[in-house]
């Protein structure tokens, strides 16, 4: 949002509109592996997955000053920003700080979060890794707030962990056909299975930006077995069955990702994500 803040109230400002997306398996060197928003001041993100995606924490604005070898941990599923100073001067002052959006009827979990570390003290030379190490156990983080103290507002929701969140939200397995973790190139990381990691070698020749991530597999289909590489459509008995809210506004969300309709069967509770089993 920008001008149409300035040159009106509320009710002209711009909608964006985030629905029915499986939002997965994306890697990013710093904040929000699934979205990241801001200066968004009316966002709608509804009936989404947002699964699986992953912060390294390795680009330059993840390490704070004083700490060129460690980086700091970041969000890695959703995240929200601070409104740019120019937006916060036109924003009337009962505004949040930060872009709030309208989060419902999503999965947003198992999005993990690292930090980079580069340890020249126990290792020469250096070794260069992620955190936790691939035989440690992960660390989730799936919705946060960066710039100012906050925190987003998800409902209808399955997540990771519910602590602190709105009791209409569930911590639980919505069992997807199949989903992955990434893992380093030509390899995968299961949920079941966590014995890989993404690669961050150190890579001198970059111009600055000296950490080379790889990361994979970088491939829709499994090279063995042909199958498709997460499926994130939901199996029969998935606990996000019948557990959604309707919705009606902005308008009702009558199809799923798949175009087929929403809810399953008609008269009952939509599904929670992207898929209407």
């Amino acid at each position: 949002n920008g001008e149409d803040v300035a040159s009106g109230g509320p009710g002209s400002w711009y909608t964006a509109q985030v629905l029915n997306n499986f939002i997965v398996d994306n890697v990013a060197a710093l904040a929000g592996g699934g979205i990241s928003l801001q200066d968004a001041v009316n966002v709608n993100i509804l009936h989404n997955t947002v699964a699986n995606n992953d912060s390294t924490a390795t680009a330059g604005e993840a390490f704070a000053p004083g700490s060129p070898n460690t980086s700091s941990r970041q969000v890695a599923g959703i995240v929200s920003r601070r409104h740019s100073q120019s937006l916060l001067a036109e924003l009337p002052p009962t505004e949040p700080l930060f872009s709030q959006p309208r989060l419902i009827n999503s999965i947003i979990r198992h999005n993990r979060s690292f930090y980079f570390t580069s340890d020249n003290v126990n290792f020469d030379p250096p070794q260069y890794r992620l955190v936790p190490a691939p035989n440690e156990p992960p660390v989730y983080d799936d919705l946060g707030v960066v710039g100012v103290n906050g925190q987003l507002n998800p409902r209808d929701c399955i997540l990771t962990s519910t602590a602190g969140y709105h009791s209409s939200n569930l911590a639980v397995d919505p069992a997807f056909v199949s989903e992955y973790h990434n893992g380093s190139r030509g390899q995968t990381v299961t949920l079941a299975e966590p014995t890989t990691a993404i690669q961050v070698p150190g890579a001198f020749d970059e111009g600055g930006n000296w950490i080379r991530v790889g990361f994979g597999p970088l491939t829709l289909f499994d090279t063995v077995t042909g199958a498709r590489m997460g499926d994130y459509h939901l199996n029969a008995g998935s606990a996000a069955l019948g557990q959604g809210r309707q919705l009606l506004a902005p308008a009702p969300i009558l199809l799923d990702i798949d175009g087929q309709p929403r809810p399953t069967p008609t008269g009952t509770l939509p599904d929670i994500g992207a898929d209407e089993r």
